[in-house]
């Protein structure tokens, strides 16, 4: 008998885990094979884990979340201030946003405590009509800023609580597209405000 298995690797699943086992030369006279030795397929992942419920993180999250962390890092909202009105009436929300990035940052919403809505418009002026615009995202140009100001962009803040009183310092988050979130206080001012002070 011609020896077919000579040196030949063989792939066995045993419970499920493969392994990797070498038949030692087969005699050409057809006698008994030596024993095979059996060894763990090289870093074969273990089912332990998740036969106990634990979780893995994909590596992919923890990239995303540093790569965010460090987009915040490049932005940042300065002046911040609102301008109260009276309960029947949306009040407004003012600030610059900042971005020392090499690439244009997109702002696409925030949130404000004392405030049950909080939504960015922008105010547009056609043949001495002016009107205000939702804006689902705003872009903030690279190593540049954007200005919130009475007449242009704003945010428009309605459904005001207990915390929204003048004088109030509101820890605004502000949510960009690339997952970044920025916190910024603003001082809630009166109607009669112009400025944050």
């Amino acid at each position: 008998m011609t020896s077919l298995f000579r040196n030949t690797i063989f792939t066995l699943v045993v419970g499920g885990m493969p392994m990797a086992a070498m038949a030692h030369h087969l005699p050409e006279d057809g006698g008994a094979a030596s024993t095979a030795h059996a060894a763990p397929a090289a870093a074969a992942p273990s089912m332990s884990h998740a036969a106990h419920g634990a979780t893995s993180q994909a590596p992919g999250d923890a990239t995303e979340r540093a790569l965010a962390q460090g987009r915040a890092e490049q932005l940042s909202v300065q002046g911040c201030w609102i301008r109260a009105m009276p309960a029947q009436l949306p009040s407004a929300g003012y600030f610059t946003v900042g971005n020392a990035g090499r690439v244009a940052a997109k702002l696409t919403g925030i949130v404000v405590p004392g405030y049950g809505m909080a939504m960015l418009h922008q105010t547009q002026k056609a043949g001495g009509m002016a009107k205000m615009v939702m804006a689902d995202e705003i872009d903030v140009p690279a190593k540049g800023n954007l200005v919130f100001a009475p007449g242009g962009y704003h945010a428009m803040l309605e459904k005001p609580n207990d915390q929204a009183k003048v004088g109030a310092l509101l820890p605004v988050a502000f949510q960009f597209s690339s997952g970044a979130q920025v916190t910024a206080s603003c001082k809630v001012q009166p109607a009669s405000a112009l400025g944050p002070d």
